[in-house]
């Protein structure tokens, strides 16, 4: 028996292609300085309004789980890009 229910993959693809694919992801998490370990709550809900354009405790949660546990390299691009801006300027 697998571990998750029949549609759990489907329904974590369309949250990816909901919010705007790896990129859009990316460019928002920079914009809002969010992928530190000490985050506020008000920086997750800016995000997930930016991506989402509506504000869902699924989409937090998804987010946050996103980022910590580095899914597609997300978390890891975001701080190299995000470092190299701060640099650059």
């Amino acid at each position: 028996m697998g571990r998750f229910k029949n549609g759990q993959k489907q329904r974590t693809t369309d949250l990816w292609q909901l919010a705007g694919g790896r990129d859009a992801l990316v460019r928002s998490f920079i914009k809002h300085n969010v992928c530190d370990i000490d985050a506020s709550p008000e920086q997750w809900l800016s995000v997930t309004l930016d991506v989402f354009k509506i504000n869902r405790e699924v989409y937090v949660k998804w987010l946050k789980v996103i980022c910590r546990e580095d899914r597609r390299g997300l978390r890891t691009e975001v701080l190299l890009e995000g470092g190299l801006l701060l640099k650059g300027n």
